[in-house]
């Protein structure tokens, strides 16, 4: 069993205030742990509402709660959601590709964790999602990258947390290096599609002209 969180009051009325479109004054909750995330700390927090209107209303919101982390090469990775979330980023999505709402957000003093109050989406994730899922959410995500690229938004040039060109290279041969990466995808027991991995094979022969 998921160990209860406890949460500040103060913070949980402001991010339900926002959600609910009213001033929330008094909250009853439980908290449960989300699946999903590896890194951060994803709960899914419910229970009653009350507002200044002697409303009682009930409620769902996820917390994401992010410890400070290093990736090779990207020292700022950790924070880059929250950071993103902060900028005019969400107003680049459509009507079928866009993440969660979020209602809150901050950083703390010591800014080594990051807490973010997101709109909850029932739905299929993680290793539940189909093939077909997958390719849905490419050709929707493929869309939407082809739509900045072209459109060139001002703002996306002033972002200070995006990686810089040559980070994808650096990463990919990073990895490239593990053993593990290498042999599975060429190896019998590999789960993964194999039209997939002669494409990543195809890629990894070619690496050099790409």
């Amino acid at each position: 069993m998921t160990e209860e969180m406890q949460i500040k009051h103060e913070t949980l009325t402001r991010a339900l205030s926002k959600m609910l479109g009213e001033k929330v004054i008094r909250a009853d909750y439980q908290t449960g742990q989300l699946h999903g995330g590896t890194l951060g700390d994803v709960r899914l927090v419910t229970g009653m509402a009350k507002t200044t209107g002697h409303k009682e209303l009930p409620f769902r919101i996820v917390l994401k709660t992010q410890k400070k982390w290093e990736r090779y090469g990207d020292p700022h990775s950790w924070r880059r959601e929250y950071d993103l979330y902060m900028s005019e980023l969400g107003t680049t999505f459509s009507g079928s590709f866009r993440w969660p709402g979020c209602y809150l957000a901050g950083i703390s003093e010591e800014e080594n964790e990051i807490q973010m109050w997101l709109e909850y989406i029932d739905g299929v994730s993680g290793k539940a999602l189909t093939v077909e899922m997958l390719e849905q959410a490419a050709l929707e995500l493929g869309r939407w990258q082809g739509r900045l690229y072209t459109e060139c938004p001002i703002f996306l040039q002033k972002l200070p947390n995006l990686g810089k060109v040559e980070d994808l290279k650096n990463y990919y041969l990073h990895y490239r290096s593990w053993n593990a990466v290498y042999d599975y995808i060429r190896s019998d027991c590999c789960e993964i599609p194999k039209h997939l991995c002669e494409m990543l094979i195809d890629v990894d022969d070619n690496s050099d002209e790409i």
